[in-house]
This record gives structure tokens, sequence and C-alpha cells, in this order.
């Protein structure tokens, strides 16, 4: 029985031998696995951690500019209101002259945009009370039509088949439209 006991023993120890030999093999094994998928899980991060850098500095950019555009667009857009009521202030002090002035203005609009010896004049109904038969521009017959415009002042020039439009609205409209360019060209050189 020791001879059978002797050989247990040896097949134990030759089991445990073969067992600790298994253990470290796959022991060794498990530590290049984990230093492989190590250095993987590594270059993983790494590669996102580029691309998350890359994407905040892109948002940032847009970001930035987002809020320039914004930020002219605000410009513009109170820029605009101001030329507006400059415009609608303009029109409002040309509406609001002394009789006298408009005179002297109308007449000077029919001497420089007529260009016969007779035309019909339209003027607003305020403007038509004032001046009546008043209008004189250097040998020019007119004739103030008796109907009056729907306009704040100025005034609507008929010769023959044609008709200059002189009101306070389309004059400020022109200057608007020219200043307007203007304005343009300047903010966006």
């Amino acid at each position: 029985m020791e001879s059978i006991s002797k050989i247990l023993n040896a097949i134990e120890a030759d089991g445990q031998e073969a067992a600790d030999k298994i253990i470290a093999g796959a022991e060794k094994n498990a530590d290049e696995l984990h230093k492989l998928y190590k250095k993987e899980a590594d270059t993983a991060e790494k590669e996102i951690m580029r691309k998350a850098e890359k994407n905040v500095k892109e948002i940032y950019q847009r970001g930035i500019s987002q809020a320039g555009i914004e930020s002219r667009n605000i410009k513009l857009s109170v820029r605009r209101r101001a030329l507006e009521e400059a415009f609608a202030r303009a029109e409002e002090k040309l509406a609001s002259m002394s009789d006298n002035e408009k005179k002297n203005i109308y007449e000077k609009f029919i001497e420089k945009y007529s260009s016969g010896e007779k035309v019909t004049v339209q003027l607003n109904e305020e403007d038509r009370k004032a001046f009546g038969k008043k209008l004189k521009a250097g040998k020019i017959d007119i004739t103030i039509e008796e109907n009056a415009g729907s306009f704040k002042g100025g005034l609507i020039i008929k010769e023959n088949d044609t008709e200059i439009n002189c009101t306070f609205e389309v004059i400020i409209a022109g200057a608007k439209k020219e200043m307007e360019a203007e304005i343009a060209s300047m903010l966006f050189s």
C-alpha cells in the first residue's frame, strides 16, 4: 500500500506541478492580454480626446463666428432704425415748413422740372388752401388742380401726358435709396 501511496503522491505532485505551470501560464497570458488591451485602450482614449478637442475648438469657433454675425446684425438693425427715424424726421420737417418756405421750394421745383410754358400742379389739401393761385415760376402758366393729393407735402407737376412727382415722400425715398447705397458701401467695405 505504501507503493500505491507513493504513486498517488507522485501523481498528485505531478498534477500540482502541471496545475502550477498552467496557472503560471494563464497568469502570464492574462498579464500580456491586460497590457495589450491597456495599450489599445490608451490609444483609443488618445484618439477620442484628440477628436473631442478638435470638436470643442470647432464649436468654439462657430460660437465666436455666430456671435460676430449676431453682433453685426444688431448693429445694422440699430443703424437702419436710426436711418429710418432720420428720414421720417426729415419728411416731417419738410411738411412742417412755413408756407413761404414751401412756396419758394414748390416754385423752384416747377421751374426746374417743367419744360413748357403751361403746367398743372397737384398739391395736398393744406397747401392748396394756403397757396391757391399764388404760385409763380418765371413765365410758366401754373394751374392748381382741383383734386387735392393725399401726400404730406410737395407737389406733382403735370405737363401734357407727363407727371413729375415732387412729393416729399418721393424725394425722401430717392434720397434714402442713394444714402442706403452709400451707407452699405461704408458698412461692407
